[in-house]
């Protein structure tokens, strides 16, 4: 699959910013600059979708910012709706957002609109918008879910900088500064906007002319802890023992993630397929640490191997045969703060061997407290996504059994419980546990009502 980019550009832009950006995720960027009137702009972009032999074509203008991983985003779109055109929202160099900043076109249905545009009789304001409404778009707004812009926005904030002023003055200002609430934010920007050639109007001017119309959103973000600045790390950890069919959407679901700041660690436990191979594909990602077992180890002892190399604040645990909605360590660690100390739960999906949803588990909101007295009914919790404290293995000593067969978990949940460890639920659903194949648990079915039994009875005595 071929995917070109089009930069537009009109006047005096950042060209060379634009374009560095882009061919970060496209095969090859163009540019098309100073074509007037703007149909002849649109007409001269989409012939290039065509000559190229290109796949798809993202346009943006020159000045706006086309952030990693919104060219991924948007193919996803227009392949799921099968439309000419998908037309999305970024942010411009003022910060403001840019409604239609970003678009992605199927390049094999380019002819016809060309024609429509050249028979277009009158005064073209808006092409795309013609585009889509005659020959089929459709408008996103998920690109510019803040959590993208966070991520990225110190880095490519001052490679902006850089590039577009040359006063010494103003590189100093930008060169060190740190977002971590609102006053930095306006600082960092007013300095920016004073040393602009093209705009000496203060920051307080900007905002009155709406040029920052989501800068309350973007504020909001920056007053809590974002995932650039925010010192919470988490330690996830995924096993494989011979489950490589489905292993690498695990990972993928993991290195996806929204939250940054997170280390993975793979452990291949002794498997005889291609595990350790797949593994090997990502360990040059920098969240990536990869260990391999010479033999097949107990799960209990593979999991406290995990946490013995975590370094993270808390532990997390995507089984080899499950995988994570791409926002759940950045909606648990909103939590931390509301239950600190805390081990943190969530609801679920049920999907089949084809990653069909068929079922959903919901847990109701419970108390410390309450949940303290349910796990000795039943297990309320699943452990994919969990998030455990660090303090809980590395003070407390409560660490996974390593003499069970099976039911790991609730063996650790239950001490857990006796032990005090207060345990809380957030209420989204954010992983898939699949249903259908050879599982440890199913492995040992017919034992598995009596170890429940034994394991209650065990902690029963240490009340």
């Amino acid at each position: 699959m071929k995917i070109i980019g089009v930069i537009r550009s009109l006047g005096e832009r950042t060209e060379g910013f634009s374009e560095e950006l882009l061919s970060e995720q496209v095969d090859k960027v163009f540019l098309v600059k100073n074509v007037e009137p703007l149909k002849s702009m649109v007409i001269e972009c989409l012939k290039i979708g065509i000559d190229s032999g290109a796949d798809y074509m993202i346009t943006n203008d020159a000045d706006v910012f086309i952030l990693p991983g919104m060219v991924e985003v948007m193919l996803k779109h227009i392949k799921k709706h099968k439309c000419l055109m998908v037309t999305g929202k970024t942010f411009d160099k003022f910060l403001g957002v840019r409604d239609g900043g970003i678009r992605i076109f199927d390049c094999t249905k380019l002819k016809e609109p060309i024609e429509g545009i050249k028979n277009f009789k009158g005064t073209m304001l808006r092409p795309e918008a013609y585009i889509s409404r005659t020959y089929g778009g459709i408008r996103v707004t998920d690109i510019t879910s803040l959590h993208e812009f966070e991520q990225y926005y110190v880095d490519i904030y001052k490679r902006y900088v850089f590039q577009s002023i040359k006063s010494k003055k103003s590189g100093s200002i930008i060169s060190n500064f740190e977002v971590t609430n609102d006053i930095d934010f306006k600082v960092a920007h007013q300095g920016f906007f004073d040393e602009e050639k093209d705009f000496k109007k203060s920051f307080p001017d900007l905002i009155e002319k709406n040029r920052l119309s989501d800068l309350s959103d973007i504020q909001g973000i920056m007053k809590n802890k974002s995932t650039i600045n925010n010192p919470i790390k988490i330690s996830v950890f995924t096993s494989s023992y011979n489950y490589s069919t489905y292993l690498k959407q695990a990972i993928e679901s993991v290195l996806n993630q929204t939250y940054v700041n997170f280390e993975y660690i793979l452990i291949d436990d002794g498997s005889t397929d291609n595990t350790y191979e797949i593994m090997k594909e990502y360990e040059n990602n920098e969240h990536v640490k990869i260990i391999r077992m010479e033999k097949q180890s107990n799960l209990g002892a593979v999991l406290n191997k995990s946490i013995e190399i975590s370094t993270g604040d808390y532990w997390s645990w995507c089984p080899a045969d499950d995988y994570w909605d791409s926002h759940l360590l950045e909606k648990k660690v909103q939590y931390i703060e509301k239950y600190p100390k805390s081990v943190l739960f969530n609801s679920h999906y049920y999907v089949d061997l084809k990653n069909n949803v068929f079922k959903t588990r919901d847990f109701n909101e419970i108390s410390s407290e309450r949940f303290s007295k349910a796990i000795w009914k039943s297990c309320p919790i699943a452990f994919t996504g969990i998030f455990i404290p660090m303090y809980v293995f590395k003070e407390q000593k409560i660490l996974f059994p390593e003499h069970l067969p099976a039911l790991e978990d609730f063996y650790w949940t239950m001490n857990a419980v006796v032990n005090g460890i207060p345990f809380n639920y957030v209420p989204h659903k954010l992983h898939y546990k699949r249903k259908g194949h050879s599982t440890l648990s199913k492995r040992h079915g017919k034992d598995i009502p009596k170890l429940v039994e034994e394991i209650r009875n065990e902690f029963k005595l240490k009340l």
